[in-house]
């Protein structure tokens, strides 16, 4: 009996090891992101392949400690088509989930004259993601993987339905904008977005998974950078006074007493740095865990963008959100994990849609 018992335990622990040796993924999805959106260069070659005044040192020390990718691609250029090409590992075309517009349409194309300025003229597409696809959690659930999602899902469906055991629910953008009727920002706000409540609910899962040694999948979506922009009234304090932002009141004949926060670049600003702060509380966490030398943490927007404030020289692409040039597809991106050298860059193309069978491979699947 006593052998028994031994042997069952030595087998217990082997199992328990080896489930915490597999690598932790955590996924950072920043919405209307653009690709020179950040305080890092994209490209050293192209000044404005960043946003001048951001500060981000959070994520400046992630892409000195990983990898920096210089042609990486929305799977569409609207937000919820890609998100399901992330979830399901499919292209667009694949999934029938090719656009916002389009649902409950009587006709293949929409010719309404509200769409006739688009590049493309709206398509029928699917309302939700297939009952038959597969899901990242269900990917990655029978290599023993927990998963969890907080934030914006914006597919229509239920996640936990996809495999997720801590969720949000079916969010869209409404839940992250959250003062969108004011014109100023309250004198306290300190939730902007949703971010710091979404971050304390991740550090939250992943210190359940790590004292349980189960591997996870986290992925935080976060509502910045869509529009209604928000951030602490503290944040915006430090770039009010910038000479590219004074500017830009003086040109709009407005102060930063008189601006209206949903135009103001102080604001715009602000959200980005307070960004910064929740990614650096994500990754402190990592750290303060133990499991930094065995988690990947894959920092990518949703879709290409067309930032409105950006001082100096011109924006680099074409196009914008919805627009199917570079300008709606190009994203910023940065992944740091193991095996990935620090300061490293690659060139070649990579979509959303690589996502899935990325993170099953290094899952071990």
């Amino acid at each position: 009996m006593n052998r028994f018992i031994t042997l069952f335990v030595i087998a217990v622990c082997w199992q328990a090891t080896a489930k915490s040796e597999r690598p932790n993924i955590v996924l950072l999805l920043i919405d209307d992101w653009a690709w020179y959106g950040s305080s890092i260069p994209m490209d050293e070659g192209m000044s404005n392949s960043r946003m001048p005044i951001i500060q981000m040192p959070n994520l400046e020390q992630l892409a000195s400690q990983g990898m920096k990718f210089r042609n990486a691609y929305s799977g569409a250029p609207q937000c919820a088509p890609s998100r399901v090409c992330i979830q399901t590992g499919q292209s667009s075309a694949r999934s029938g989930f090719t656009l916002v517009l389009g649902k409950n349409m009587p006709e293949y194309y929409d010719t309404r004259k509200q769409y006739r300025n688009l590049p493309l003229v709206p398509n029928v597409s699917d309302e939700s993601i297939d009952s038959d696809a597969f899901a990242i959690p269900e990917a990655l659930k029978p290599l023993g993987y927990v998963s969890a999602h907080f934030g914006k899902w914006h597919m229509y469906s239920d996640p936990g339905a996809e495999g997720y055991l801590a969720h949000d629910g079916d969010t869209d953008n409404k839940p992250g904008s959250t003062i969108q009727q004011l014109k100023r920002l309250p004198e306290s706000h300190d939730d902007p977005k949703l971010m710091f409540s979404m971050t304390a609910k991740s550090v939250q899962f992943m210190r359940e998974q790590v004292a349980n040694w189960t591997p996870f999948y986290l992925q935080v979506s976060h509502y910045a950078n869509h529009a209604f922009h928000e951030c602490r009234p503290a944040t915006r304090e430090k770039y009010i006074d910038h000479p590219d932002v004074q500017a830009w009141y003086k040109k709009n004949r407005v102060t930063a007493d008189t601006v209206n926060y949903k135009q103001d670049p102080a604001v715009f600003l602000g959200m980005l740095d307070d960004l910064d702060v929740c990614i650096g509380s994500v990754l402190d966490e990592i750290k303060s865990l133990g499991i930094e030398d065995n988690t990947y943490v894959v920092v990518v927007s949703d879709n290409g963008y067309r930032h409105k404030f950006f001082p100096g020289e011109g924006q680099p692409f074409h196009g914008h959100k919805w627009w199917v040039w570079t300008g709606g597809l190009r994203v910023p991106m940065i992944v740091r994990g193991p095996g990935i050298e620090s300061g490293s860059k690659f060139d070649a193309n990579v979509v959303h849609y690589d996502f899935l069978p990325t993170f099953v491979e290094w899952a071990g699947g």
